[in-house]
């Protein structure tokens, strides 16, 4: 997960999501690399609909 405006390169952050498996490659919108800060609603949408596929 990163943010849209991140620091961190999304090419970089797709490479370490492709080591860790059953992850997922998630650009939160509107948010730099403090995500839960930036746009808090968008990181808990994208983390309850993770954490519902795991069942």
């Amino acid at each position: 997960m990163g943010g849209e405006h991140d620091i961190a390169q999304a090419n970089t952050l797709q490479y370490y999501q492709s080591l860790i498996p059953n992850s997922q490659f998630v650009i939160i919108r509107n948010s730099g690399h403090e995500t839960m800060h930036d746009n808090l609603e968008e990181e808990l949408k994208v983390l309850s609909g993770f954490l519902r596929k795991l069942d």
